[in-house]
């Protein structure tokens, strides 16, 4: 894959396949796919064909959201990911509660 010197440049923001952008991220398409789902992937764009992929600059945004200074980052990411999922199963239980309480 030629990727240019300044690949962030408006000039060049190329559209990539799913199969192309899968291969640059370094992931299978079927990973790809599962975290455009759940939406914690990059920004999907669709092209003029019909058809989805992904644009560069789209794609370099992403990696830097998850880049990392030190394994203590890591840490701290799942531990803020523990306490909100923790905060919105606390939520749906009250929700339920507060619906069986109506009844």
């Amino acid at each position: 894959m030629n990727i240019p010197d300044n690949p962030s440049s408006i000039a060049f923001d190329p559209v990539m396949s799913r199969a192309k952008a899968a291969e640059y991220l370094n992931m299978s398409l079927r990973s790809l796919d599962d975290l455009f789902a759940k939406g914690g992937g990059p920004v999907r764009s669709d092209t003029l064909g019909g058809k989805c992929g992904y644009r560069l600059s789209s794609l370099n945004a992403w990696l830097e959201t998850r880049a990392r200074k030190s394994s203590a980052d890591a840490t701290v990411q799942r531990a803020e990911k523990a306490r909100a999922t923790s905060r919105k199963a606390k939520a749906e239980r009250q929700g339920r509660a507060d619906h069986g309480a109506r009844a």
